[in-house]
């Protein structure tokens, strides 16, 4: 596999003291030429090596970004895994998708802890955030250091690369068809949906996760609509628009479940005017991406 581990001039200095940057992830290299299994190969060791990248960097130094880049590695993984379902669903997806459920889950409250010590916090509100935060790092590092961890890691390479999955007859279409057929149908799902107003947190937070797999697959997958440019351009500028202001909804809702649970800590500085305004823009800015002509077609 191409990206299934780091190459060893990025891996020694993280390796050694942690001290190398967080990583953002780098360019997919599928290829028309590509079969559904070769493309879901790739795509699965660019995630992982996005992973390996950041991980000890989070274990070593505790770095914000470095934890956001792992857990967006992780994200992307599992939309790999969804978009590709229909080839890849065999008797180990399941599976697999749950212990990539679980490592999110471990390294959840440490990220909701780092975004809200955002917030504007009295002196002793950020001391004891600052101490779940460091418990609950505590609680990530350690299931990134984890047999379980390591075991995920090289049953995802296996299974990538020699899965029972590949037995299927959908494994060796051609990618671009698939992919631009699995597109459009993520597509249609941001579409269809209703106004924000009418939404409640928990559908608001569907429809985030709906846009950001719709992202994630046209990066997966960039490379094969290389000569739309400018329409294409036009498209991602405004679904990360869209995107942008879903995840500043998420914030607002994250700070106030950890304000539920801690109730002396203080909410967003938010009123209820504030509150309907992002809820505008974001439904501005959805209106915006509906409206931009798809380019994928």
């Amino acid at each position: 596999m191409k990206h299934s581990v780091m190459r060893k001039a990025e891996q020694g200095p993280a390796m050694v003291d942690g001290t190398a940057p967080a990583r953002k992830a780098e360019p997919v290299q599928v290829e028309r030429s590509m079969t559904v299994a070769q493309g879901f190969e790739t795509i699965v060791g660019a995630c992982l090596h996005h992973f390996q990248l950041n991980q000890p960097v989070v274990i070593n130094v505790r770095d914000v970004e470095a934890l956001h880049q792992l857990r967006v590695a992780i994200r992307r993984l599992r939309s790999g895994l969804t978009l590709f379902r229909p080839a890849v669903a065999d008797h180990e997806f399941e599976r697999l998708h749950g212990e990539l459920r679980w490592l999110m889950a471990e390294s959840g409250d440490a990220r909701n802890l780092d975004v809200y010590l955002h917030c504007d916090l009295t002196h002793d509100q950020r001391s004891f955030v600052e101490n779940r935060r460091t418990d609950a790092y505590d609680r990530a590092i350690s299931a990134l250091r984890s047999a379980r961890c390591r075991r995920l890691m090289l049953d995802m390479v296996a299974w990538a690369s020699a899965g029972q999955w590949r037995e299927n007859a959908v494994a060796a279409e051609p990618l671009g068809r698939f992919a631009n057929d699995r597109i459009v149908g993520l597509w249609s799902k941001v579409v269809d949906s209703r106004r924000l107003g009418a939404l409640t947190d928990t559908q608001r937070h569907r429809l985030r996760i709906r846009v950001k797999k719709l992202r994630y697959a046209l990066e997966f997958v960039d490379a094969l609509h290389d000569r739309k440019t400018r329409r294409k351009r036009r498209f991602r500028r405004a679904l990360k628009k869209a995107q942008d202001s879903l995840g500043d909804l998420h914030d607002m809702v994250t700070a106030r479940s950890l304000v539920t649970l801690n109730s002396w800590l203080r909410g967003p500085d938010l009123s209820r005017k504030a509150q309907r305004r992002l809820v505008r823009d974001a439904d501005r800015r959805l209106a915006r991406l509906r409206d931009t002509d798809p380019y994928w077609n």
